[in-house]
């Protein structure tokens, strides 16, 4: 009996339905223990979601370092999900303003229920959104999270339509843990010839930072100055 072919293009689109999956159930489990907890218990060594936490917070504190992040800022993050853990660690970080976008509805309700246990409504807005059609004119940072699609269009949009001088942050994942994900590494990382074909209007430099010490070693990050 010969074995059925394997369609690499559809295999990779299962793999990154599995990997979104997870990682979204991963961060509602997460959301759920920072709702049942005090504000105060969740600085607690003991909190379980600590360690969880700590891997954004370093990854969050190169953000806010390559991007030049400040509190005159408006960040708009692109896919936050359902635990916004990031642009929490961007206001406490560097005192800016956020808004969260997600495409369903599940999310932002999640989200917007621990922003106001966290006592942090004042800082944040968080809407039900499109990356790829957003108004994101006025954001001096705009972050493209792991699990935003369409990855390309989002990315065109933002190249069109921000404000000259946005920082642009764009977060992938490395190694097994990327599955199928559509990353930018191939707009940033391979050919000339490819890199002219996806280079924004006004782009400077081109950066990939390492994982910081005590993250997930296959986080990457890929930002693009615009």
């Amino acid at each position: 009996v010969r074995a059925a072919a394997i369609d690499p293009a559809a295999a990779l689109r299962d793999t990154e339905e599995v990997f979104c999956r997870y990682e979204t159930i991963h961060e509602k489990s997460m959301a759920a223990q920072m709702r049942e907890a005090a504000p105060r218990a969740l600085h607690s060594r003991e909190d379980i979601t600590q360690n969880y936490r700590q891997r954004y917070r370093n990854l969050a504190a190169n953000e806010v370092r390559l991007s030049r992040m400040g509190p005159s800022d408006r960040v708009l993050f692109v896919g936050s999900g359902p635990l916004p853990i990031t642009a929490i660690e961007y206001v406490l970080q560097s005192g800016c303003t956020v808004t969260c976008i997600d495409h369903f509805e599940e999310p932002v309700r999640i989200s917007t229920e621990i922003i106001q246990h966290l006592g942090l409504a004042g800082r944040f807005r968080i809407l039900q959104g499109r990356g790829q059609d957003f108004p994101v004119a006025g954001y001096g940072v705009i972050l493209v999270g792991v699990l935003a699609e369409p990855k390309a269009r989002i990315l065109a949009h933002v190249d069109q339509s921000a404000d000259p001088g946005c920082r642009l942050l764009c977060r992938t994942t490395t190694g097994d843990r990327s599955g199928g994900m559509a990353t930018p590494a191939p707009i940033l990382a391979q050919t000339p010839r490819r890199r002219r074909a996806w280079s924004c209007r006004h782009v400077r430099r081109v950066v990939r930072l390492p994982p910081p010490p005590s993250a997930n070693r296959r986080i990457g990050l890929y930002a693009r100055a615009l």
